[in-house]
């Protein structure tokens, strides 16, 4: 920075007829200013090409099975880890097919309906149409006889 300075002084006189007589100094600074130079932020590292990526998670998959079936009744549970999207019911014994819209991991539905017939052998199948990837697609059938 550089700078100028100024000094001066002057002599006031007092109020009128009483003599006393004032006087005042003064100096006056003037800073010149200099720029500066601004500083540029670092570039951002580049990546380490010796990490490996990430790799993704998989997905838990789900478990459809039946936890009961009786005559016009059944009750499906999603025992996976995971949830499962819409599938299909079918049976062979009044309730023909229909569509479940999924089951979250853990959850559980129920369905009854008016039976066909009574004496002889009821079946279900959950995922019929194998829309679900599950954990063990070996436990989709329930089959029972009855004599009625």
């Amino acid at each position: 920075t550089s700078s100028a300075r100024e000094r001066g002084a002057s002599r006031y006189k007092g109020r009128r007829g009483d003599g006393e007589r004032a006087s005042l100094d003064w100096e006056l600074s003037t800073i010149t200013p200099v720029p500066s130079t601004l500083l540029t932020p670092p570039p951002a590292p580049a990546p380490d090409p010796a990490l490996p990526p990430v790799p993704p998670v998989p997905p838990v998959p789900p478990d459809l099975m039946f936890t009961a079936h009786g005559l016009g009744s059944l009750t499906i549970m999603n025992a996976g880890a995971g949830p499962a999207g819409a599938f299909l019911l079918s049976t062979n014994d009044g309730l023909g097919t229909v569509t479940i819209p999924g089951l979250a991991a853990g959850a559980s539905i129920a369905r009854t309906w008016v039976r066909n017939f009574c004496e002889g052998t009821h079946s279900a199948t959950v995922d019929s149409a194998n829309q679900v990837a599950e954990t063990d697609e070996t436990n989709n059938v329930s089959t029972f006889f009855a004599i009625c």
